[in-house]
């Protein structure tokens, strides 16, 4: 059986993926000033960082070391940032007034369960015969970290989803975007918990079609023309 590894390989795509739309953002950004603009390429950098620093060490060295342990939760708090102000904005959105307590807590709570673990034991990640990393995240660690994550997806694609838009381009891409937030979650978090090859193998791939589908909005932009469409973040209006 031919080697391919699987799990590092969708973390490079994945972060290859997301740096190009946070370079799109940035020169939207640049060209119109749009807050949303600057929140999807900050989301961008931090993601796509987090990405590679989970999939270029391992592919480099995939045997077991702590050293990989430590550079996975310095990626997965870079995810963390990432995802905090599309929360808070999700939740000003919602009329919730715990935005501003959100943007604390969140870091705060992520890097106390990390640094818990981390002065417990500090886990040593491998990537198996099959192309899977096993990143030996423990129990109630792997538990904790998984319901966090998604929780911080969630609440951005659920705003996503049900924000409303004009235009029949900003409707898709709003639509994918949230997609991509519900599985980019349960499969970029869903991998710590088990060990089993099959369900791995699931994870990566829901995760890997997410991003997939984010990749078909590079299409979206060339193939869909709406000459009256105004900018595009300005179209999202809050759902009330």
């Amino acid at each position: 059986m031919a080697y391919f590894a699987f799990s590092s390989a969708t973390y490079i795509f994945s972060g290859i993926i997301v740096s190009m739309y946070a370079l799109h953002y940035l020169r939207l950004f640049r060209k119109n000033g749009n807050e949303y603009s600057k929140m999807f390429f900050q989301l961008g950098c931090w993601v796509s960082f987090g990405f590679f620093l989970y999939g270029i060490p391992s592919l480099i060295y995939p045997e077991a070391h702590q050293w990989k342990g430590l550079l996975w939760f310095l990626a997965s708090f870079c995810i963390v940032i990432g995802t905090i102000k599309p929360t808070q904005v999700a939740l000003i959105a919602w009329e919730n007034k715990f935005d501003k307590l959100a943007g604390l807590a969140i870091p705060s709570v992520a890097a106390l369960i990390f640094l818990t673990h981390i002065f417990t034991i500090i886990p040593s990640p491998y990537t198996d015969n099959y192309g899977l990393i096993h990143w030996g995240i423990i129990y109630p660690f792997n538990f904790i970290i998984f319901m966090t994550g998604i929780l911080i997806t969630a609440i951005p694609a659920v705003f996503l989803f049900t924000a409303e838009v004009t235009g029949k381009k900003a409707a898709i891409k709003k639509t994918i975007f949230s997609i991509t937030f519900l599985l980019g979650g349960l499969g970029g978090w869903g991998n710590i918990l088990t060990n089993n090859a099959a369900l791995l193998i699931l994870s990566w791939s829901a995760m890997f079609f997410g991003f997939l589908l984010l990749g078909t909005m590079l299409i979206i932009e060339v193939v869909i023309k709406e000459p009256d469409l105004k900018k595009e973040e300005q179209n999202i209006k809050i759902s009330q």
